[in-house]
Formats: C-alpha cells, structure tokens, sequence
C-alpha cells in the first residue's frame, strides 16, 4: 500500500529487499527519502548497527565494507 505525505510517495506496508554479495559491491538500492531508523539491514542474519555498517543517502544504502561473495543481504524497509 502507498500513501501521499506532503506530496511525496510513502510506503505504509514493510518493503524486504534481498540481494546477493559479491564482495566487492557496497550499495544497494532502497526507497527514496528512507533513513537509517527506517530500514534494518542483515548480512547473512547477522544484524548490522547503522551507526557503524552502513549509511543511507537516496536511494542508496552503503555499507562501509562490502558484503562477501555469495552472502544474503537483506535490506529491511519499515513504513513511514
């Protein structure tokens, strides 16, 4: 489901993202004007702190260091 705040698209359902590491890529796309509360990020299960693994900006999530080749990301998304 989405919903207009001010005009802009906003997601009111929770959004999961899966993607596959190839240890060398460190973005990966989420939902434009999200920040770092909003989204939970895992690699391989393993929850990672957005204070210290990752940034967001755009669309885009950057962790600091590339997830391993062959790992699960799984990127989150929590509804505005």
């Amino acid at each position: 489901m989405v919903r207009y705040i001010n005009d802009i698209h906003r997601p009111t359902d929770i959004n999961v993202r899966t993607y596959t590491g190839d240890g060398s890529t460190t973005n990966f796309t989420v939902t434009e004007s999200l920040t770092d509360s909003k989204v939970m990020a895992y690699i391989d299960g393993v929850y990672q702190d957005p204070n210290n693994d990752y940034s967001i900006g755009g669309t885009s999530l950057q962790f600091d260091a590339a997830p391993g080749a062959s790992s699960v990301v799984v990127l989150v998304e929590m509804p505005v």
